[in-house]
């Protein structure tokens, strides 16, 4: 099933006008609306869960949809959505160079976004998501949008969820281990001059294959894909600012070889420094 080729929605396929190729789209789903086929996206989608039931299979898991909830749709994750009679949804569709500022935002490592998909809001976090949601759809409606205030927008609802995905994981077994807490903290203080696990490992006095263990259990990636991942964050928001060079960037991430540097760049995005600079 995981190796069956899926259809691939494209964002220009929602795109009304021309001229707002490059901006979120925000679409009302209401119920009922039939399960449609398992498939991937090309964008970003948020989910936000108004009213109603439903049930949305993400990466081959089932989620009972309810109110208060948000939904996290990744570019290439597989999903299908359906609703029963009476539900509403928001979803909020974002485009591949603005989903790049959102993602900038998310301050835990990007696999617990992935690893925890559906986040049961709280009372305050709903209220403050719908309204921001609703101030994205009056600038989308406005005439002129701005896409300065959009792209703002994207950055405060990144901000809510980082603060309801901490509340959602002290609720999990991923919680009852600081010890990754500890190691995501020391490696955004570090990241730019330690890039073994081995370092990490001895700051908190545990083996390096304790520290494996733990990222594998809890984060489905080895202590150095967690690290590099960071790395990685950190050269995009850099990249995004067109100012700095690849050197520039190379030896503010503690990369005396800027070839060096693009090699591992690519082994880990699939495309070159060059070429994320200029999408």
């Amino acid at each position: 099933m995981k190796n069956a080729n899926f259809p691939i929605y494209e964002y220009t396929s929602y795109v009304e006008r021309v001229n707002s190729k490059d901006r979120p789209i925000l679409k009302e789903l209401r119920g009922p609306r039939q399960r449609d086929v398992l498939h991937k996206d090309d964008f970003c989608s948020l989910f936000l869960i108004e009213s109603g039931k439903g049930a949305h299979i993400i990466d081959f898991i089932k989620y009972e949809c309810k109110e208060a909830q948000l939904h996290l749709i990744f570019p290439g994750c597989i999903h299908s959505l359906g609703l029963e009679e009476g539900a509403l949804v928001q979803q909020l569709m974002i485009h591949r160079n603005d989903f790049r500022i959102f993602v900038d935002q998310l301050k835990f490592i990007f696999s617990l976004y992935q690893k925890y998909p559906v986040l049961d809001l709280s009372a305050d976090g709903k209220d403050k998501l719908s309204h921001v949601f609703l101030g994205i759809k009056k600038e989308l409606y406005s005439g002129h949008p701005n896409r300065d205030i959009l792209r703002a927008d994207l950055a405060i609802l990144a901000e809510i969820i980082n603060g309801e995905i901490f509340h959602q994981l002290q609720h999990t077994e991923y919680y009852g281990n600081p010890i990754l807490f500890e190691f995501i903290s020391l490696i955004d203080i570090h990241f730019k001059e330690e890039k073994l696990p081995s370092f990490y490992a001895g700051k908190m006095n545990i083996t390096v294959n304790y520290l494996n263990t733990l990222c594998i259990k809890f984060l489905s990636q080895t202590a150095s894909s967690v690290i590099h991942e960071r790395i990685i964050n950190e050269a995009k928001k850099l990249l995004f600012i067109r100012d700095f060079s690849i050197k520039e960037i190379s030896l503010g991430l503690g990369y005396t070889d800027p070839s060096y540097f693009a090699r591992f760049f690519k082994s880990v995005t699939g495309i070159t420094p060059t070429r994320y600079k200029e999408i």
